[in-house]
């Protein structure tokens, strides 16, 4: 891939060439207020010939359009919550300038439009015939009824704690595998869904097929049909660890990779040092699939540090873990393998397939967790009460006890410490040797 200012200088040369009144840029780079660095920021800097940047990816809201040079910038949040209505007028000298901006509330307040509503329903059987019927499902299949609201989405992104609806979602991921290999079924010591590919909520009353969809809505898979498949991978006892100081102190850097577990649960302590804030991780049973609520209360078992586990995501969050060590510049390490311990290169090898040799994807590994549970009266399944709220997967002990905050350091907190120790020397040693030297002046006045 060429770099986006490169790319976009070319374009914007072809375009001032056929003499465009104005210049657009459809960006998916994202733009965070705080961040200087910001890759739009910088496209707009690099190529001050566009005039407006529409920016999407970080799903920002910016109620005040960014002006650099005489570029616009300017995001309308995400999930069709806002339309945002930009004026610019010309300012005689082949550029523009910024009018009005504002982002208006796409809520119950908007009259729902006829023409627009039937173009959509028109897709409904060609989305059925063509891809929902491979499933067994229709876009109105009613699949499952909760009596409660989960976690809306904008209360995951960006706030640190455990989430009933990735609970639900990590746990599905385990069901799945469990049914798929039956009596051949090797136990997932873990199970995890990033907020960044959850793309919807569970909200109370009937949910449907399409409803499903949406929440893991992403990606393709190696067959070539849309949604992400899951993927196994092994990592030993001592880089789960790791996956669970990822998902505390980078989730807070980078929201998107907070984690949400099943089979595992860890507790943390956020005034540690960064990248040492996880002070304990145990596996939960999944030996018979799903763990019980219960089993969270439990103490559960200590990852052994050389042994291999079998870990469970989706494709595109999976991919990822390899990056760890380069983002955190060496200090984090995880290294994706298969179960011989060989390093993996490819994770289309690692596509988990169901009974029929179909891949699993993310959404149907959901749909048909929520389809297994007790039907009501009504022949519905039910969503159990344990979804309604947490169970303890993650688990803050926030202390200023001075031993919980220096116990079991991992090797950042053991580097940190020992710099520490070293410079407490250093400067002890210069202080003996000051007295020493201050000693032998005085005596050389006597």
């Amino acid at each position: 891939f060429e770099s986006c200012s490169e790319a976009a200088k070319a374009v914007v040369a072809e375009l001032k060439a056929q003499d465009c009144d104005l210049i657009i840029a459809l960006s998916h780079s994202g733009v965070r207020p705080e961040d200087e660095n910001s890759e739009d920021f910088i496209l707009a800097d690099n190529v001050p010939d566009i005039d407006f940047i529409l920016s999407a990816h970080t799903h920002q809201y910016i109620p005040e359009a960014f002006v650099r040079g005489k570029t616009v910038i300017g995001s309308a949040q995400c999930y069709g919550a806002y339309l945002g209505k930009v004026v610019l007028s010309d300012d005689g000298n082949g550029r523009w300038d910024l009018k009005e901006y504002r982002l208006i509330p796409v809520d119950e307040s908007v009259p729902e439009n006829a023409e627009i509503r039937s173009a959509i329903e028109s897709y409904r059987p060609f989305l059925d015939a063509e891809y929902l019927s491979r499933f067994g499902f229709t876009s109105d299949t009613v699949i499952a009824r909760s009596n409660f609201n989960f976690t809306p989405l904008s209360q995951m992104e960006g706030f640190y704690r455990e989430a009933s609806l990735g609970n639900i979602i990590a746990d599905s991921y385990i069901y799945a595998v469990h049914e798929s290999e039956g009596a051949d079924y090797e136990p997932v010591a873990l199970a995890v869904a990033p907020v960044g590919v959850i793309r919807d909520t569970i909200m109370k009353g009937d949910i449907t097929a399409a409803d499903v969809f949406s929440i893991s809505s992403l990606g393709i898979g190696a067959d070539g049909i849309a949604g992400y498949p899951l993927v196994e991978c092994y990592l030993t006892g001592e880089e789960i660890k790791t996956l669970a100081e990822v998902d505390v102190s980078v989730s807070k850097l980078m929201p998107p990779a907070q984690l949400y577990p099943s089979g595992a649960k860890w507790a943390f302590n956020n005034h540690r040092l960064i990248l040492n804030r996880v002070t304990d991780v145990r596996f939960i049973d999944t030996s018979m699939g799903v763990p019980s609520a219960e089993a969270y209360a439990g103490d559960g078992s200590k990852p052994e540090k050389e042994r291999l586990y079998r870990v469970v995501g989706g494709l595109y969050s999976m991919q990822m873990l390899g990056a760890v060590e380069a983002k955190s510049y060496g200090i984090l390490k995880i290294s994706p393998k298969d179960k011989n311990g060989e390093a993996i290169t490819d994770f289309n090898d690692c596509i988990l397939y169901d009974k029929n040799g179909n891949e699993i994807k993310e959404w149907y590994a959901l749909a048909s967790y929520l389809a297994s549970f007790e039907p009501g009266d009504d022949g519905v399944p039910v969503i159990p009460e344990r979804y309604a709220g947490v169970e303890g997967r993650k688990v803050a002990n926030a202390t200023w006890n001075p031993v919980e905050i220096l116990k079991a350091p991992n090797v950042v907190g053991r580097a940190v410490y020992a710099l520490i120790g070293i410079v407490i020397i250093t400067i002890w040693g210069v202080i003996v040797v000051i007295k020493k030297l201050r000693a032998r002046a005085r005596k050389g006045k006597h």
